[in-house]
């Protein structure tokens, strides 16, 4: 059993690595102190011990504190971009910048057993020893194994196998090795083997649908379109879908799907967010995992649709920035374990509406047959042109269409208007606002023209024709005999 001592103000930090170990079924023990104080009641660690120092510590401790603990393992990590100089400094053998708990937990786990034992040549001078104070008794083909994971992992040498030494501590220098490479990292740390089996891709496709002119059907079609490809089937199963509502000053994504009110929204993640940030880490670098980021959003039990609601209220809108947000679609992008992921953007072209578009694989524009929608869709097309956005992203999406005699304006006019290719043509039906009204997906109805019409845009978006329709829930004999008001 190894024994490990982290010396770090940030007990909470501690308290996530030791979770993890006890999660992780780890042989080993950890011992925390969080205040310059803790360290001198407690004296030097022992020989058998790990004293792992983080950054925020170690002004605090004692000049000779490397000294005291000379036949124990010390290492040090830092949680800013400067923290490396602090320890070359007190010539402290230096793990690198640590981001999060589970990667310091794989560091330490990745420590072999054996002892640090001082080299002879150590009372040499640098000059005659030919090798830096730090690592003079490190030496990758007749040191121990200790002093070769040491090396490796400060000069990224492969681990050679001395004598002596197991095939399980080459195994594990080999995993700390690897878990220094991002790709690795996202693999090993945020998909499992099963979500790699069943994901229809590596990575999600990003959907904003957008309008700077209300009350066109936006946010309709993009819970109605997130329904349709939560309830579709590629063949090894549904696509993993989420829906999330960046209209943060009034969005009604929540209203629309009849979520939980009083549930975890967009705040509750930015929350987490600013709190990760003040415990000393870069916003840029914030990373999730799959089941921490499936936490802060809410499923519906007809669709398996995930979503993330916006504010429920507008003064806790006021101060998220665009930078937190970015974090979020980062995240949700790259560790969320989603097949698609499709934002509702505000009636707006502010800098959350225009990240969210930026970001997005494709943008569907939706306009009707209406003039003002038109004009409001035209100078949004213009200041997208002027800021220089990539304007092959942008999608039509022509809603609430009814005969060119009652509007005044064909559908085909719209579309010669708007040069971009046309995925959907919905006409109007009460029936939409009605189930809309009540929470109730309208595209479980297969025959509707809104779900046929939608389909062709799953078909779009996924690329394949191998798309079946989506499933109807079953009903109970109480739904079927009592079925909602309004509901039929």
């Amino acid at each position: 059993m190894k024994h490990y001592v982290i010396c770090d103000k940030r007990a909470d930090f501690i308290h996530d690595v030791k979770m993890r170990a006890l999660l992780d079924e780890q042989d080993c023990t950890i011992t925390e102190i969080t205040d310059p104080a803790g360290y001198r009641e407690r004296g030097k660690a022992s020989p058998d011990q790990f004293l792992i120092v983080c950054e925020n510590m170690l002004e605090s401790l004692p000049g000779d504190f490397v000294k005291q603990n000379k036949t124990s393992h010390v290492f040090g990590y830092s949680i800013t971009a400067a923290g490396r100089e602090k320890f070359e400094e007190r010539n402290i053998p230096f793990l690198g910048k640590i981001n999060s708990s589970s990667q310091l937990l794989s560091m330490l786990v990745g420590m072999p057993d054996g002892r640090a034992d001082e080299n002879p040549g150590d009372d040499l001078p640098e000059e005659a020893s030919g090798k830096s104070a730090e690592f003079r008794e490190m030496d990758t083909e007749t040191g121990n194994d200790f002093s070769a994971w040491k090396e490796s992992i400060h000069t990224g040498k492969t681990y050679k196998q001395t004598e002596g030494s197991g095939e399980g501590e080459r195994s594990r220098v080999e995993t700390i090795l690897s878990l220094r490479d991002e790709r690795v990292r996202k693999e090993t740390e945020l998909l499992s083997a099963k979500e790699e089996t069943t994901r229809y891709r590596e990575q999600a496709v990003v959907v904003a649908i957008a309008s700077t002119k209300g009350g066109v059907g936006k946010t309709t079609i993009a819970t109605q379109l997130s329904c349709c490809l939560a309830l579709t089937s590629y063949g090894r199963g549904r696509f993993q879908t989420c829906l999330v509502d960046f209209d943060t000053s009034f969005g009604d994504v929540c209203t629309s799907l009849d979520c939980d009110m009083n549930g975890v929204n967009i705040v509750t993640w930015i929350k987490d967010i600013r709190l990760r940030v003040k415990n000393g880490e870069e916003l840029q670098e914030i990373c999730y995992q799959k089941d921490e980021i499936r936490a802060f959003l809410q499923q519906k039990e007809d669709t398996q649709l995930y979503v993330l609601p916006a504010p429920q209220k507008h003064t806790e809108s006021l101060d998220i920035s665009s930078e937190e947000l970015e974090v979020i679609m980062r995240n949700l992008k790259d560790y969320g374990g989603f097949d698609f992921v499709l934002y509702d953007t505000g009636n707006d072209l502010k800098d959350t509406t225009l990240l969210a578009m930026e970001l997005a694989d494709y943008v569907l524009l939706i306009v009707t047959q209406d003039i003002s929608c038109a004009h409001c869709l035209d100078m949004m097309l213009y200041t997208l042109e002027s800021v220089h956005f990539d304007m092959r992203k942008l999608r039509l999406v022509i809603n609430n269409i009814m005969s060119a005699k009652a509007t005044g304006i064909a559908v085909s006019e719209l579309e010669e208007s708007f040069a971009y290719p046309c995925w959907a043509k919905i006409k109007h039906d009460p029936l939409v606002v009605r189930k809309n009204n009540y929470g109730s997906p309208v595209v479980f109805s297969a025959a509707h023209d809104m779900t046929k019409q939608l389909r062709n845009v799953v078909k779009q978006l996924s690329e394949t024709e191998e798309i079946l329709q989506p499933e109807e829930p079953k009903k109970t004999l109480w739904q079927k005999l009592f079925p909602k008001k309004g509901a039929r």
